[in-house]
Order: structure tokens, then C-alpha cells, then sequence
């Protein structure tokens, strides 16, 4: 007669199917987040390179398009910086920053992520100048936690 397989737990440890498991997610996420760890990540400069592009042109949709992945950017490095804020809202990971980033920064940062749901939900147009500061808070961010 065969004996199912039962798992025995002593002192609430995990199976080693669970740390298998758990390791496996641990390495994709490392290797997920591994570009945004560098110092001047590749990736990070990449994709702000495209901003950069975006903020160049004459035309209101392609500045909006920029803030949107500004903070997209800075969203994916709050993420990589702090595993455990990945399920949280992007206000949220920013909360988290209090005491991690200096005051100023941090306001620079919700004030742009304040342009971007403004124009993200459609309550605001926006002119060059406003786009402007938008996407230099978000790069004075970025500089703060060394991705630029």
C-alpha cells in the first residue's frame, strides 16, 4: 500500500516545495529589478531618454506621454527600492520614502505625480512650462536615489 505524502511541519517551517518555490520568485525578482539597482542604470536612462524625446516635441499629447512615463520610471525604481511596496499604490511607495530622501525631494515628486493624475485622468490640459517642472521634479527624484 502507498502512503500519500504528507508534509510535516515542525516548529511552523516551510516544506521544501514552498522554499523551492520562494527562492525561485526571490531570483526572477532579482533579476527583474537588476537593472534598476545599478547606479546609473541602463534601463532607467533608456526609458528617460524616450522623455526626454517626448518633452522635445511641440504638441500637448506628447508632453502628457512624457509625464505619464516619468512616473512610470519612478514608480518602477520605488518598487525595486522596496520589495514588500509592490502591492501598494505609487502614493503609497512614495509615503514610504518619508526620512529615506530629502523633504524637498520627496515634494518634488508627489508634485509631479500630482500633474501626472491630473493630466492622467483628464482634468487638466497642460502647457510646456508646467510639463516642464513636472518632469524636472521627476528627475530631481531620480538624481535623490542616484538612477540618473
Amino acid at each position: 500500500k502507498m502512503q500519500k505524502h504528507r508534509s510535516k511541519f515542525k516548529n511552523n517551517q516551510p516544506s521544501i516545495e514552498q522554499r523551492i518555490i520562494t527562492g525561485i520568485g526571490r531570483a526572477i525578482w532579482t533579476l527583474v529589478c537588476l537593472p534598476f539597482k545599478k547606479k546609473k542604470s541602463g534601463e532607467v536612462v533608456k526609458r528617460w531618454k524616450e522623455v526626454q524625446e517626448l518633452m522635445a516635441k511641440d504638441d500637448m499629447h506628447a508632453w502628457t506621454m512624457a509625464i505619464m512615463k516619468a512616473d512610470s520610471i519612478l514608480d518602477s525604481v520605488l518598487i525595486c527600492l522596496d520589495k514588500s511596496s509592490r502591492d501598494k499604490t505609487m502614493g503609497e511607495r512614495l509615503k514610504n520614502m518619508e526620512g529615506k530622501i530629502k523633504c524637498d525631494t520627496l515634494q518634488s515628486a508627489w508634485d509631479a505625480h500630482k500633474v501626472r493624475n491630473l493630466v492622467a485622468h483628464g482634468e487638466s490640459d497642460i502647457n510646456k512650462t508646467e510639463a516642464q517642472t513636472a518632469i524636472a521634479n521627476f528627475r530631481k527624484a531620480l538624481n535623490e536615489l542616484s538612477k540618473l
